[in-house]
């Protein structure tokens, strides 16, 4: 699926769901001690240092709904079991977040039992703001895509990967990751700096301005660069640019 999103062969592109699966399916792939660093950086350290092995993960799995006003079942993005650390991810594209959401969700991994403290959900984008929140006395954590683009761009140049194992497995798997998150819109410092001799403007201040942007739930993309920047750029920029951002 992905590569036939990353290629233009699939019309899945702006789903959300896709973006869920496409990305943390190649998290899922890196060494522990690489996959658990890139999820720290991009909550700004607020999870534990180090948090074990990689028990056990699950994509969209069904949980019991007692006790959640659901019908039938609770329903989160992703479920990670680390060895010290449990974790919840609910992920937007576009939606907003909803606390009573994650309020269901923490509860269904308890009736489920694989809820084993100290545990964190993750509010992937969506968010409305920044504070730190705390429902049925789990964390949650609120990041967005755009965070995790420049946790993985990071970790490309971090002697964390180059110390796990298949050093050029781990490398190729951080590539792809950001050629993934670059294809909904999602990109990191790198790929900012490379902009500058193309586009006659001031890039200073960009990354803090796409962070802002994704609080609220809008994609990076050179129109917003335009409106950063107040330069309007003509269709030969668009063109040296189309195949990452798919203009």
């Amino acid at each position: 699926m992905l590569q036939a999103v990353l290629h233009g062969k699939s019309k899945a592109k702006h789903e959300e769901d896709t973006l869920t699966s496409s990305v943390f399916g190649l998290l899922v792939l890196l060494p522990d001690p690489v996959l658990w660093e890139i999820l720290r950086r991009a909550t700004d350290g607020q999870l534990p240092p180090d948090g074990g092995a990689l028990q056990d993960y699950a994509f969209w799995p069904h949980w019991n709904h007692e006790g959640t006003g659901n019908t039938r079942f609770v329903e989160p993005d992703v479920y990670l079991k680390f060895g010290r650390c449990t974790l919840i991810v609910e992920a937007k594209y576009g939606t907003v977040q909803s606390e009573e959401q994650w309020k269901k969700e923490i509860r269904a991994c308890r009736n489920e039992k694989l809820l084993s403290e100290p545990a964190c959900l993750i509010a992937m984008d969506g968010n409305t703001d920044a504070q730190e929140t705390r429902l049925e006395g789990i964390a949650v954590l609120k990041i967005d895509w755009f965070k995790l683009s420049i946790a993985v761009s990071e970790l490309l140049e971090s002697p964390v990967a180059a110390s796990c194992g298949d050093t050029a497995a781990a490398q190729r798997t951080l590539r792809l990751l950001l050629q993934a998150l670059r294809a909904f819109g999602f990109f990191g410092p790198r790929f900012l700096d490379s902009l500058g001799p193309l586009l006659p403007v001031d890039l200073s201040g960009a990354e803090q301005y796409f962070r802002e942007m994704r609080i609220n739930s809008f994609n990076p993309s050179l129109k917003s660069l335009a409106r950063f920047s107040g330069f309007n750029p003509d269709r030969m920029h668009f063109d040296n640019w189309a195949h990452v951002l798919a203009w």
